[in-house]
């Protein structure tokens, strides 16, 4: 059982890693993130191009 929590806890730790670690590679406002369907999380979780922070700030705008 104990086995069991600590390996929901590293989960859990590692997914806001990740998220974390996507919105300081896309350069994101954390304020300005708004998620109104999955194809807006999908966006959000997937590591940017060579493209920059600018491309995705304009199509939210």
């Amino acid at each position: 059982m104990p086995f069991l929590l600590v390996l929901l806890l590293v989960s859990v730790i590692t997914a806001l890693a990740y998220l974390c670690y996507i919105i300081h590679k896309k350069a994101i406002n954390p304020k300005e993130i708004r998620i109104y369907n999955l194809q807006d999380a999908k966006n959000l979780l997937t590591l940017p191009t060579s493209s920059g922070p600018q491309r995705y700030l304009a199509k939210m705008a």
